[in-house]
């Protein structure tokens, strides 16, 4: 299962920093010492501003600081964080992370999206 995370601000102009971040979870997701977090965030046209792997806890948590590209469309981008190189959504019926564990819980294999809004640093919001 993907980690559930947030942006903060969840509004920015572009080339302001945000930070996408996800608390530990409450499960035992035993992603590994080496797991990494692939993210991805598109712009309101679709385009791929962010393509990156970040370092990420075993218990999921991770926080990652992204500077919104100076190139980016004005809008709402999409924004998705899962794990890196992991089989999360294991569709052969055997658990390939938690051999030997019993009662796991299955989970939903949807790709948690998020939205970040990239304001247009044209508009002036001081009147």
């Amino acid at each position: 299962m993907p980690p559930h995370f947030t942006i903060s601000p969840a509004s920015a102009p572009a080339g302001s920093e945000v930070v996408i971040a996800a608390p530990p979870a409450l499960c035992n997701p035993a992603y590994g010492a080496q797991a990494e977090i692939e993210l991805e965030i598109t712009d309101a046209t679709g385009e791929r501003i962010l393509h990156t792997t970040a370092p990420m806890k075993d218990d999921g948590e991770f926080s990652y600081r992204y500077t919104i590209d100076a190139k980016a469309a004005p809008g709402v981008a999409q924004v998705v964080a899962y794990p890196h190189e992991l089989d999360w959504c294991d569709d052969t019926g055997e658990n390939n992370r938690l051999k030997g564990q019993s009662e796991i819980q299955r989970t939903s294999c949807v790709i948690t999206t998020r939205e970040l809004l990239v304001e247009d640093a044209r508009t002036d919001t001081s009147q």
